[in-house]
């Protein structure tokens, strides 16, 4: 077997439980969140869709620990693409913040096709959306071609947990606004936020193991 294989899968099971602390906590939110829907709680801090509440500050840990573990990792690998990424994960966690989807991608574009398009808030921030991955696809292509096999294997990793979150932010989130009837609003919401939380947690968790997994092979004996 592969030697960097036959590691990596053994820092994997080693790491799991990081992994299950996170959805067990991203389930605490979304348990949170129904809780208040049902009026059984009264702050809106509960709510994992509420701009800058106990959920969303959260996804913010999990996007600033990736980002600083990943400009870590892109020292060490001597990496571009890490260092891409890295750069990446902060504009996650600024786009949450300071809302650029909304700004943009709803009041800037959706207003610029308002005229034209039914719903353009959202119709904005799918445009956004599309623009945004394909500038950042066309960046994080020019970097793989450079990069080492460990280097590729972890972006692997992170581009199917960033395509999980974009289909649930991005596409879910439209469906929702502009097809699912408000009776159904309540599961809509939970199944968006919920695959965004998730993703956000596979993100970090995908970071966190090749961190370890380093750290592992910087402390073994040498032969």
């Amino acid at each position: 077997m592969n030697t960097y294989n036959s590691k990596y899968e053994i820092v994997l099971k080693k790491t799991t439980l990081a992994l299950v602390a996170f959805i067990f906590i991203d389930v605490v939110f979304l348990i949170l969140h129904v809780f208040y829907s049902v009026h059984i709680l009264d702050n809106k801090n509960f709510k994992t869709s509420y701009d800058g509440g106990y959920g969303e500050i959260f996804q913010y840990f999990k996007f600033i620990s990736s980002s600083i573990i990943l400009f870590y990792l892109a020292r060490q690998f001597d990496s571009k693409l890490l260092l891409f990424w890295s750069f990446l994960a902060f504009f996650l966690f600024l786009d949450d913040w300071i809302r650029f989807h909304e700004i943009v991608g709803g009041k800037m574009l959706g207003g610029l096709m308002k005229s034209v398009v039914p719903g353009a808030y959202h119709q904005g921030q799918v445009v956004y959306g599309i623009i945004v991955a394909l500038i950042l696809c066309t960046i994080g292509w020019r970097f793989w071609k450079t990069s080492s096999e460990s280097v590729r294997k972890l972006s692997i990793n992170l581009f199917i947990a960033l395509s999980l979150l974009w289909f649930s932010a991005v596409l879910i989130d439209y469906i929702h606004a502009i097809w699912v009837p408000k009776a159904y609003n309540l599961p809509c919401v939970l199944m968006e936020e919920g695959g965004e939380h998730l993703a956000a947690s596979l993100f970090l968790w995908f970071c966190f193991v090749e961190l370890v997994r380093i750290k592992q092979n910087s402390e073994a004996p040498s032969s």
